[in-house]
């Protein structure tokens, strides 16, 4: 095994965020997560891997979050689902990150979706569904309770 170091770091320290390919240059969309205080960030940039550089959004998420999950659609958006924002609440807010057009995509905007998860969670999993939908499973809700929920959300977009 040969790993390699990025020739640049990612713009902000971030854990428990998403990293989600998107485009067809293999562009990689990163959103959110914790900063090194323990605070939910708004904040995303993009990984170029023909470059190896970080490029900083000019949009954020319009609620902070980390611990979420995150998937591309057909159409190219990214759907952001859930997580865990300021004070520990748990989400079920959905937003979607539109990238902008050509290169680069750092033009893109986030915006709230108008359909929501119906259980606050965060640690899900998201998987698109062949017939359009996408398959959210499990996780856990403000109790840290584990949950056997799945449920099928269908982006408006």
């Amino acid at each position: 095994m040969n790993l390699t170091k990025t020739p640049s770091p990612m713009n902000t320290l971030r854990t428990l965020h998403s990293a989600t390919r998107f485009g067809g240059g293999g562009a990689i969309l990163i959103v959110g997560g914790l900063d090194q205080n323990g605070n939910p960030l708004a904040s995303a940039e993009i990984f170029y891997p023909a470059t190896g550089a970080f490029v900083a959004l000019a949009g954020q998420l319009n609620t902070p979050r980390y611990d979420h999950a995150a998937i591309v659609t057909a159409n190219g958006a990214v759907l952001i689902f859930g997580g865990i924002g300021a004070g520990m609440t748990f989400l079920a807010s959905v937003e979607i990150f539109v990238p902008g057009s050509g290169c680069p995509e750092v033009t893109g905007t986030f915006a709230i979706a108008s359909g929501s998860l119906s259980t606050p969670r965060a640690g899900m999993k998201a998987e698109i569904l062949s017939a359009g939908g996408i398959l959210v499973t499990g996780g856990q809700d403000g109790s840290d309770q584990a949950l056997a929920l799945a449920e099928i959300y269908t982006p408006g977009i």
